[in-house]
């Protein structure tokens, strides 16, 4: 009889051991919070990306004359530095509207950036940038862009979770993200506040 209470009692401790290995690793896994951005919008702390998920490192304001234009979140792996984001890395943009916006003046405002950038580079991304240009529509309030990078895929543009586009090229992605997130960013306060610099 002492035998079988022994057992029993072993048998609990492994049974209690391993809840506390399911518990500790379901806890690993819980999504991040979300991460808050002035107006009281929200974005899900992570982002399931097809390599993996991305954390959301920071939301920033876009403003234009004092009109808020709109808010977005940066996704990163979570052990990725963000000084590296223009890399051949995963990475997510995503991009709440609140007003009404023309898909010209979208890619009117991209293309102010695209113009201080080397024009090698630009050059060699040219035919695809213009393919991404030609998957944006006019957006209205509580519309939401998210540009997804995929090594080996190429960069995804998807509306309101459509996907609508991927064109493909490391050399791109760089040129793509550095729109918003390069030395040479269409807001520089908020490249900032993304990268967590401010």
């Amino acid at each position: 009889r002492s035998w079988s209470v022994a057992f029993v009692e072993v048998s609990d401790m492994r049974h209690i051991l391993f809840l506390l290995l399911v518990t500790a690793a379901a806890s690993s896994w819980a999504a991040p919070a979300p991460v808050q951005c002035e107006r009281g919008i929200e974005f899900d702390g992570r982002y399931d990306a097809d390599l993996g998920p991305l954390e959301a490192r920071n939301a920033a304001l876009l403003k234009h004359f004092g009109f808020n234009v709109y808010s977005a979140a940066l996704y990163l792996e979570v052990d990725r530095e963000p000084s590296s984001v223009l890399d051949a890395v995963p990475k997510a943009l995503e991009i709440r509207y609140h007003r009404t916006i023309s898909a010209k003046q979208i890619i009117n405002a991209a293309e102010k950036v695209i113009e201080r950038m080397p024009a090698s580079q630009v050059a060699a991304v040219r035919e695809r940038l213009d393919a991404m240009y030609a998957a944006f529509v006019d957006v209205e309030e509580g519309d939401r862009y998210r540009l997804i990078y995929t090594p080996g895929i190429g960069s995804s543009l998807e509306l309101n979770g459509e996907e609508q586009v991927v064109i493909p090229g490391e050399d791109f992605q760089r040129v793509f993200f550095g729109i918003w997130l390069s030395d040479v960013a269409l807001s520089p306060k908020l490249r900032d506040r993304l990268l967590g610099l401010r």
